[in-house]
């Protein structure tokens, strides 16, 4: 049997074809996380600011009211959303580092891993955004 080139030709169009169709599917670009490509609504990036995070590990415990204060204060940012301030994450999303305030290790640990944000905030008796944005005032203000 002879082959022409044309059987030649469609053979290896066919056997194109199958490699093709075989070929591993090139997975979909993923998406940020938070992006809606439509635009409205799009989450804003989160702002960082490093000496603002530097002032806050310098102030005393927030809940120091409650005694038993352990270990270096940290900056525990405000990770739920509050209807009084338009610009809170909410949905367990990191804030904004101005919507931070200092705990040391112990109070942020029982804050995060034990009560609760806000049960942790009623039991200290402070608001935590109004306690954040007086703490950001005096950051730029230059009190300390």
């Amino acid at each position: 049997m002879t082959r022409t080139l044309a059987d030649i030709h469609s053979d290896m169009a066919r056997l194109k074809a199958e490699k093709k169709a075989l070929a591993p599917k090139k997975a979909a670009p993923k998406i940020q996380r938070g992006f809606r490509p439509s635009g409205k609504g799009q989450r804003q990036p989160r702002i960082k600011d490093k000496g603002f995070l530097a002032y806050v590990r310098r102030q005393p415990c927030e809940a120091r009211a409650l005694g038993g204060c352990a270990g270096p204060i940290q900056a525990a940012h405000i990770r739920y959303r509050d209807a009084r301030y338009p610009n809170s994450a909410g949905g367990q999303a990191k804030n904004h580092d101005r919507h931070c305030n200092p705990l040391c290790a112990e109070h942020h640990r029982i804050q995060g891993d034990v009560l609760g944000e806000r049960p942790f905030w009623a039991l200290v008796g402070v608001d935590p955004y109004e306690a954040a944005a007086r703490h950001y005032a005096a950051y730029c203000g230059g009190a300390e």
